[in-house]
């Protein structure tokens, strides 16, 4: 806490201040750390491009983690993140999950 804790001539806490120095650091690590949707996103149009229309997920995952982030350390953390993000797809209707031999994310429609 006190790596972001600004304090007043007085000795006091700056709230405020410390506030923006939180937010500021937040704001320039999710710069270089946090991946956007739309990255997410074009990730899985490209994988669709370029392997088929038919994706196994965990397939899906490996691509679009490797695409995005190659970074092994963040692997598991992006995994997660892939995921969750696929899951929100299929339940919006812009995936579906065939289920069979030849199984897979497949695209609903393709925008």
């Amino acid at each position: 806490m006190d790596k972001f804790t600004v304090r007043n001539v007085d000795g006091s806490v700056d709230v405020a201040a410390s506030t923006a120095l939180y937010v500021e650091t937040l704001s320039h690590w999710l710069s270089q750390h946090e991946v956007s949707n739309d990255a997410i996103d074009a990730a899985i149009n490209t994988a669709f491009d370029e392997h088929g229309s038919t994706i196994p997920t965990d397939a899906m995952v490996g691509f679009v983690v490797a695409k995005v982030n190659p970074n092994p350390s963040a692997f598991t953390l992006l995994s997660k993140r892939v995921r969750t993000y696929l899951k929100s797809q299929r339940e919006a209707g812009k995936l579906h999950l065939a289920h069979g031999a030849n199984g897979g994310l497949v695209r609903s429609s393709v925008t």
